[in-house]
């Protein structure tokens, strides 16, 4: 690679190399830890308050009805791909991608991966892909308000998703202040 007077070079390769540690495969197990998360009825769809925020890129939140969605990524719901940055796999676990039962073409967007009407994914074991990691996690539903009535209620537990290390937002803070530099 060739270095450039701006320090352009540098942060390229920065770059590949975060790149290449930040997409091994990654899983997040509930017998390593959990999270509950819950969305009360009728709370703000729009205040991150109301938002299970798992990833910089991905959060979960639901609107007074309908299904769940990614509010970093999109406005709403969406039948064919909410939340986006995500893919999810209803009856199984981590553990079940990990020794094979469970590849990466089982998995869909969340409304098609449910096994039937949504209340019935309530108790049910869940595995989310999230796209962007190459990361599972466990995941089980506790709650589920139905109709208008319901409000948009939701619950569950899921397993740790930690934060992104220091050292790689230090790295990333770098990168920029290199390629900034004059």
């Amino acid at each position: 690679m060739h270095s450039t007077r701006n320090g352009a070079g540098i942060g390229v390769a920065a770059v590949l190399s975060l790149g290449a540690s930040a997409l091994s495969q990654t899983y997040y197990q509930a017998s390593d830890g959990t999270i509950d998360f819950e969305k009360a009825a009728f709370a703000d769809p729009t205040d991150p308050a109301n938002w299970d925020s798992i990833t910089p890129a991905v959060a979960i939140t639901r609107a007074n009805v309908e299904g769940i969605y990614n509010p970093i990524q999109e406005s709403g719901f969406s039948f064919s791909g909410s939340p986006l940055g995500t893919l999810w796999y209803f009856g199984g676990t981590v553990q079940d991608v990990i020794d094979g039962a469970l590849t990466l073409d089982d998995f869909n967007p969340w409304y098609l991966a449910r096994p039937g009407l949504t209340p019935e994914i309530v108790g049910m074991d869940a595995v989310v892909y999230l796209e962007a990691e190459d990361a599972y996690f466990d995941l089980m539903f506790t709650d589920w308000g139905v109709g208008p009535s319901g409000g948009g209620a939701f619950a569950y537990t899921r397993a740790i998703v930690p934060a992104p290390s220091t050292g790689a937002v230090i790295a990333l803070i770098g990168i920029v202040g290199v390629r900034r530099r004059r």
